[in-house]
């Protein structure tokens, strides 16, 4: 079972560091960046990215030499990753207004607005 774990993990790893690598060389947002959000974006993307680079190449090397402290590291930063992308959301909805929506004609749902929400976020 450890085996079939430790590899699972290294091809997940190795698809993961071969996906980011055409976002590093900035192909898709240096292409398209044709408005003000998308280039605002384009360093953080390229941040993060770099980021989840070093983390699935280091849990790669970690499987396929097994060196165990390695895989620790992965395993904890990629907790504190969830766990801040989780405060990130929640963060998001208690911020957004709550009465944004309008009730339109009895429908049952309501009809959201750019505009009801928090400017800043």
């Amino acid at each position: 079972m450890v085996r079939c774990s430790n590899n699972l993990t290294g091809i997940l790893n190795i698809v993961t560091f071969l996906l980011l690598i055409p976002i590093l060389g900035g192909i898709w947002l240096s292409n398209r960046a044709s408005t003000d959000c998308e280039k605002f974006f384009e360093k953080p993307i390229i941040a993060i990215s770099v980021f989840l680079l070093v983390v699935s190449l280091t849990s790669f090397i970690g499987v396929c030499l097994r060196i165990l402290w390695l895989l620790w590291d992965y395993l904890c930063v990629m907790f504190l990753f969830i766990v801040l992308l989780f405060c990130f959301t929640i963060f998001a909805f208690v911020v957004t207004n709550k009465e944004a929506g309008k009730v339109v004609s009895e429908r049952g749902y309501k009809e959201y607005n750019l505009g009801g929400y928090s400017t800043w976020l």
